[in-house]
């Protein structure tokens, strides 16, 4: 919610964001975001996680350092995933901050 505030808003030590299991209300925030965003989830993630995997992608089409990864697997808190997780948000920081 705080990165999708209006311009000038946003701290500028912020420079991107990474969002994991994000909710179905995502959406609505997305859309106004133009930071690099991760939206990391789960293959085995809560129902309104997964079901609103299509609706953050196209919310965030405008943005081209937004990237969606399902991590195959892995529930909402990770379980036994979190070196994937971390692998995932190395590989997102790499690709953007060199």
């Amino acid at each position: 919610h705080y990165l999708s505030g209006a311009a000038g808003q946003i701290d500028d030590a912020v420079v991107g964001f990474v969002g994991v299991s994000m909710s179905a209300s995502s959406p609505n925030y997305l859309r106004r975001i133009s930071l690099p965003v991760l939206d990391l989830f789960g293959s085995d993630d809560y129902p309104g996680a997964l079901a609103s995997v299509p609706n953050r992608k196209a919310a965030a089409s405008h943005n081209e350092k937004y990237a969606q990864v399902a991590v195959m697997g892995a529930n909402h808190f990770f379980d036994g995933n979190e070196a994937v997780l971390i692998d995932e948000i190395k590989q997102f920081i790499t690709l953007f901050w060199k």
